[in-house]
């Protein structure tokens, strides 16, 4: 007389989304893929690293991480009359953003050159900008100690607009771009020239 063996199906390891680990920036959206609650299946997962077991938190739809640092989660599948499925596990890291940089002009019209300052409230952030409107990036200017905006070359008047992004790579995410408004910097207008009297 042989055993009696029970053979049963193993349910899908559950799929943690998004695939990618990070880091992301203030928060990230986690959801979990490829299983049916229709028929019955069910995911416990938890957040603290832990193995998930049948006393732990039920999924039932995306859920936010918020908290800065790495967050360990963790997820398994069950269904009566199947077994249960292997545990799955993605690690998602959340940065804290940069404080968005600040200028103590934001606009206007000025002869001959303006001097403008750019600072940021996160210490040790680095600031770089752009003064043509463009979007700033890594290859960008760095700011030290003032932005000079002057007349163009042929001495006629020229018109800018700062844009800038602070850093702290790779502890914090990258702040938002700040942008000024509009900066007219205009040759000085000659004095006029007395005409003598024709009739004199």
């Amino acid at each position: 007389v042989s055993p009696i063996y029970d053979i049963i199906a193993k349910l899908p390891r559950p799929k943690l989304l998004p695939a990618a680990e990070g880091p992301f920036v203030t928060k990230v959206l986690v959801s979990i893929d490829n299983y049916l609650p229709d028929t019955g299946s069910v995911v416990y997962m938890t957040t603290d690293g832990q193995p998930p077991t049948l006393s732990s938190e039920l999924y039932s739809e995306p859920f936010e991480i918020t908290v800065p640092g790495t967050t360990v989660v963790k997820a398994m599948m069950t269904q009566a009359g199947q077994a249960d499925s292997d545990v799955a596990m993605r690690s998602f890291t959340v940065l804290e953003r940069v404080a968005t940089p600040t200028i103590d002009i934001m606009s206007g019209i000025f002869t001959d050159n303006v001097t403008v300052h750019l600072s940021c409230a996160t210490q040790g952030a680095r600031i770089r900008y752009t003064t043509d409107g463009g979007k700033p990036n890594a290859a960008s200017l760095e700011y030290v100690d003032g932005i000079s905006l002057e007349l163009a070359a042929d001495g006629t008047y020229a018109q800018y607009t700062v844009r800038a992004v602070a850093t702290l790579a790779p502890e914090m995410g990258d702040s938002f771009v700040f942008e000024s408004g509009s900066f007219l910097v205009q040759p000085q207008a000659q004095p006029p020239v007395p005409k003598p009297d024709p009739e004199l």
